[in-house]
């Protein structure tokens, strides 16, 4: 008589772990419904129960706790801060409307000072991608129970007060603008991190090309970090942070800074902050002078709360200004060049047209360039740079060269919209035939904002992969907008801890300067002999 046997041996034990039966629904995931979800979870109509709802715990703009003051100067003029702070100031309140438009800028630009003088950091109103309106109280202050700041607002919008909206259209001199907010406010920076967590999340659903792994697991995270957020329940920010490291990798914002010394060994996209000021645009100098004070001050702040930030001007004409203007600043942006955190660059006095001006014109910007910065820093800058120029003359690469520079930044040529230039990385090669090595970032601008389509473009946009495989995300808000805001330098460590992980996005570093990139582009590519070369004018 036979028997039959069953042994539970591994299949048997592995489909005890698998349900026999099912009974549920099991619908074909649709992603572009799920993608469309990510929309309605920060801010729009949902703002009351969706995460921007618990992005401040406390909120107050009372007269008791928050007491306003406004003097405004007469006419066109733009008195010192001694001279300011000595007039008759009157009570103010928020909502009131300011102007007409030459000093105030509630909903755009303004600079935060100690009551004795010493700038702290700009501030950007309005709400657009620029937009910076808080001011950290410092410990001391909250203990004492009492804060005091003297705040100069300037009536302009970031690119002057075109009457009609357009930015080259003639000023609207009785534009006025209105103090949109004064409150203090204690923020839940957990729900600020879950809210960074999940904008990388949704720029990697909306950036990465094509059915990436990676693209299909961002997806899938954000929508479970949606699925997760209960608005009265806190636990859940914290609950939802954990569910993002499934991208970004357990443990990974405790390493802060030090995640960039994770990963590849070598990184194809170097990060550096920038803020672009036209030294003379849509506004006299005096409001030139100020965004750079603004600007500069706001990097300065910044470098404090992320040692990896490294922030790069040119001019030496508006390193000048800060000097005369605001001294106790000036000294501060000294001290973080000597820390090697704030990096001159260009050599030159102003960033200056090439088309125009005589040879000895051009001549002359490096000698009093180069010569400003020897003078107050003991440096001489190693690049040039132009990056807003409409063309460049066949001269240049001599001149830079006899200034002592061996590296050439532009990128102006990209917005070219007939002619696409043909390099990223190249030699270029001027009319006696001396030549710079001249990186053009594949990026395709000076103002990035550190998205992970910013990161991915400075790969698949690259014209010399075959010869050089790093490009420089030159990255911040210019011309006032203060240059890189906190979320740049938040997403960048995201996108570099996912980078860490994953190869479907290129990994970017941070804390160098664009001498050092120079430098390895120098070193990979035999001094050069193995980049193409571009010979006389660099035009559109």
């Amino acid at each position: 008589m036979a028997h039959a046997h069953c042994h539970s041996h591994g299949p048997a034990a592995e489909s005890d772990q698998y349900p026999k039966m099912n009974y549920g629904p099991g619908a074909k995931w649709i992603k572009h419904l799920t993608k469309d979800r990510l929309g309605t979870f920060n801010g729009g109509h949902f703002s009351d129960v969706n995460l921007s709802s618990v992005l401040y715990t406390h909120r107050i703009d009372n007269q008791e706790n928050v007491k306003l003051e406004v003097w405004s100067a007469p006419g066109l003029t733009k008195p010192s801060f001694e001279e300011a702070v000595k007039q008759k100031f009157r009570p103010a309140r928020k909502g009131e409307s300011f102007g007409p438009s030459f000093e105030f800028d509630p909903g755009c630009e303004a600079m935060v000072f100690t009551k004795d003088g010493t700038p702290l950091q700009g501030i950007t109103g309005g709400y657009g991608g620029d937009r910076r309106v808080e001011h950290i109280i410092p410990r001391s202050a909250v203990k004492a129970g009492k804060y005091e700041l003297v705040i100069e607002s300037s009536c302009n919008g970031m690119f002057g007060v075109p009457w009609n909206g357009d930015t080259i259209a003639p000023p609207d001199m009785n534009r006025y603008f209105q103090l949109a907010s004064a409150d203090l406010v204690v923020p839940n920076m957990e729900a600020w991190h879950l809210m960074w967590d999940f904008q990388t999340l949704r720029e990697l659903t909306d950036s990465l090309p094509g059915n990436t792994s990676l693209q299909n697991k961002a997806l899938k995270t954000a929508n479970a970090i949606m699925n997760v957020f209960e608005k009265g329940d806190p636990s859940s920010i914290a609950h939802a942070r954990k569910v993002a490291e499934e991208v970004f990798g357990e443990g990974w914002h405790e390493k802060s800074d030090s995640i960039y010394e994770e990963g590849p060994e070598k990184a194809q996209i170097w990060g550096i902050g920038h803020c672009h000021i036209d030294t003379a645009w849509l506004w006299p100098y005096r409001v030139t002078q100020q965004k750079v004070a603004r600007s500069w001050s706001t990097q300065v702040d910044l470098m404090e709360r992320y040692p990896e930030h490294r922030f790069t001007c040119s001019q030496a004409q508006q390193y000048k200004w800060l000097e005369q203007l605001y001294p106790p600043l000036f000294e501060r942006v000294k001290a973080k060049i000597l820390e090697g955190k704030f990096h001159p660059v260009g050599g030159s006095w102003v960033e200056n047209d090439s088309n125009m001006p005589s040879g000895e014109a051009l001549a002359r910007q490096f000698i009093f360039g180069q010569r400003y910065f020897e003078s107050r820093f003991g440096i001489r800058c190693k690049t040039a740079w132009l990056p807003d120029s409409f063309g460049l003359t066949g001269a240049l690469p001599q001149l830079i060269r006899l200034a002592d520079m061996d590296y050439f930044f532009t990128q102006k040529l990209s917005w070219n919209n007939i002619n696409v230039f043909p390099h990223s990385t190249f030699n270029w090669v001027g009319i006696d035939g001396t030549q710079v090595l001249c990186h053009m970032t594949p990026v395709d601008t000076y103002t990035a904002q550190a998205t992970v389509g910013d990161i991915n473009k400075g790969l698949t946009n690259h014209k010399n992969l075959e010869s050089s495989d790093i490009s420089l995300l030159v990255f911040g808000n210019g011309d006032g907008g203060g240059g890189p805001l906190p979320k740049m330098l938040e997403n960048l460590r995201r996108i570099r801890a996912t980078g860490n992980r994953s190869r479907d996005i290129p990994p970017v570093n941070m804390g160098h300067s664009v001498d050092d990139f120079f430098d390895v582009i120098a070193k990979d590519s035999a001094a050069g002999t193995e980049l193409p070369n571009w010979w006389v004018l660099l035009q559109p």
